[in-house]
């Protein structure tokens, strides 16, 4: 008997994710980051995580899908919450790839 082939190829979601703007605390170790959108996705939803926590005690990050209409301000309230949690001067941002109308509207 012969083995169906399975012809499709396989998902690498990791080799996908391109970090396009990223803020991080270097007293707290907390860290947000938006990722590009990938190619499979048409409505341009945005990837983005959330990491809490030291070198010593990094928590799992937290990852949620945000659409295109809504990342300015998931951004923003995100990058708030790092300046006015902790030792807001320590947070630091990099835009990286990120270009066009988002870019003048993300946190710096």
């Amino acid at each position: 008997m012969t083995e169906p082939t399975n012809t499709t190829p396989p998902i690498t979601t990791t080799a996908a994710l391109e970090p396009i703007y990223e803020v991080k605390n270097t007293i707290t170790g907390d860290q947000f980051v938006i990722y590009a959108p990938g190619a499979h996705d048409d409505r341009g939803t945005y990837t983005v995580a959330h990491v809490t926590g030291t070198a010593s005690a990094i928590a799992t990050p937290r990852i949620h899908l945000v659409g295109p209409d809504d990342i300015t301000a998931y951004a923003t309230g995100a990058v708030n919450r790092m300046r006015n949690g902790h030792a807001g001067h320590a947070a630091q941002v990099w835009v990286n790839l990120t270009t066009g109308p988002m870019r003048a509207q993300l946190p710096r």
